[in-house]
């Protein structure tokens, strides 16, 4: 047999399970009860013996003054042929080398000369005729002198008959409420896992593509609810995953369609040899062209696919103010625009220099390329309570209201804020400026400036200027 052919369903684990631990609660059960029975009888024994010790001492105080000890004792045994209970004690006196008894069971030649000499009661368990009794030495003391010693014996096999008539009855109900409890545990477990062979077989259902389906639950807020709920908000990420990842993928191949398009094109007027003179430079600068875009939106994909993958993050304490001197530095250089950053910046945060300037840089390009020559450009920047806020202020067309909410996603690009120089970007600087700034534990947002422009907020943790 094969090993996947071993492996048992949860609900026969479960039963499993409860079958062990019924079982060893029984064993543990009649184990306990026929030990407590036996010590209980046991004892009960010894009091029995010790009361004919006490009956006998009792008889001997109460005989006629003057009458043989012999005498006193034939009388007390024969007395002693029967009891209330059924059960017989043998008897003996053994005085002055005589032995005196109420039976013809010689038990007093199993009995050790040590117990028959002692000067104190004795207990003592010994075997006769293949049978096991309990017996009791008492020494008889008459007129203050030893004359004899008196011998109690009871049989222990009733008693051991009774203890395992007990044990057996015992392991009887157990078995049968082992089998009822087997019962009820099958029952339970096939209700209580009823959900989940429903959960898996909703789950089997779902593929790639049916992400939308989800695993159905109508029972109370238990385990089982919770799973349910964790599965189906997972279900909700995974189908937000693969939608996003579908539509980057769609969005990618758009974009790259067009460039490699247009370099196919000019590729072939120029193999045709129709085009030549002004018109071959003209194809071939647009080939260039197109193929610097290409390069841009594949370097652009591969930083955001960076991102996403979990890059390393150097983070060390950074004063903002020369972070933003250099960045505006560097905007100066990107076209003519007046470019200005506000003063009361000694501030300090804990980010990447590079990613954060990366990702700075990004706002400043796109300020600039959607700002006229001889446009303005501000930065400025503000501690409110534990954040820091870094803010870039354009006087472009500003952003229509129906894009705002949108200006992060991949691939997306504003309607009514065309660029400067014409050309059109491919709609992923943005989204990889907000990877950049989640990156820190911050958060970015866009906003219409008045009376015209876009403005860019960034929103950092603040930190204390370091000693």
């Amino acid at each position: 047999m094969s090993a996947p052919d071993l492996r048992l369903s949860a609900s026969s684990r479960v039963l499993l399970a409860m079958t062990l631990v019924l079982a060893v609660a029984m064993a543990l059960l009649v184990t306990v009860a026929y030990t407590v029975t036996d010590q209980t009888l046991a004892s009960s024994i010894d009091r029995t013996l010790l009361r004919e010790t006490e009956a006998y001492s009792a008889a001997m105080t109460s005989a006629p003054s003057g009458e043989p000890l012999d005498t006193a004792t034939r009388t007390y045994l024969k007395g002693r042929t029967g009891g209330s209970t059924g059960v017989v004690p043998l008897l003996v006196v053994r005085s002055n080398g005589r032995i005196l008894s109420n039976s013809n069971l010689r038990i007093e030649n199993a009995v050790s000369a040590t117990m028959w000499g002692a000067s104190t009661p004795r207990f003592a368990t010994v075997q006769f005729a293949g049978k096991m009794y309990r017996v009791l030495t008492v020494p008889v003391i008459a007129r203050g002198i030893r004359s004899g010693t008196f011998l109690a014996a009871l049989a222990l096999q009733p008693t051991e008959q009774t203890a395992t008539r007990i044990a057996l009855i015992l392991t009887a109900a157990g078995f049968i409420a082992l089998a009822v409890g087997l019962m009820l545990s099958y029952l339970a477990t096939k209700r209580a896992l009823a959900p989940l062979r429903e959960m898996a077989s909703s789950a089997a259902q779902i593929t790639d593509a049916h992400l939308d389906q989800r695993l159905a639950y109508g029972g109370p807020a238990d385990e089982l609810g919770s799973l349910a709920e964790s599965i189906n908000q997972m279900l909700d990420r995974l189908e937000a995953a693969f939608s996003e990842q579908r539509r980057f993928i769609a969005d990618a191949s758009h974009e790259l369609r067009t460039p490699v398009a247009v370099i196919r094109g000019n590729v072939e007027l120029l193999l045709a040899g129709t085009t030549t003179g002004d018109d071959a430079d003209e194809s071939l600068g647009m080939i260039e062209s197109e193929s610097i875009r290409m390069s841009r939106l594949l370097d652009e994909l591969l930083a955001l696919a960076r991102l996403e993958a979990g890059g390393q993050v150097r983070m060390q304490p950074l004063r903002v103010d020369v972070l933003l001197e250099e960045v505006t530095a560097r905007t100066k250089m990107l076209g003519d625009r007046l470019v200005h950053l506000e003063s009361g910046c000694e501030l300090w945060i804990h980010a990447d220099p590079d990613l954060l300037d990366g990702a700075l840089m990004n706002l400043a390009r796109n300020a600039v390329a959607h700002t006229q020559d001889g446009g303005r450009i501000n930065f400025e920047c503000l501690r409110s309570g534990d954040v820091v806020e870094l803010a870039i202020t354009d006087d472009g067309p500003g952003i229509p209201s129906d894009d705002v909410e949108r200006v992060f996603d991949r691939f997306y690009r504003a309607h009514g804020r065309p660029r400067s120089d014409g050309t059109t970007g491919a709609g992923l600087g943005l989204a990889i400026t907000k990877q950049l700034i989640e990156l820190h534990e911050g958060t970015i947002r866009v906003e219409n400036a008045q009376p015209h422009g876009a403005r860019f907020v960034v929103r950092l943790p603040a930190m204390e200027e370091p000693a």
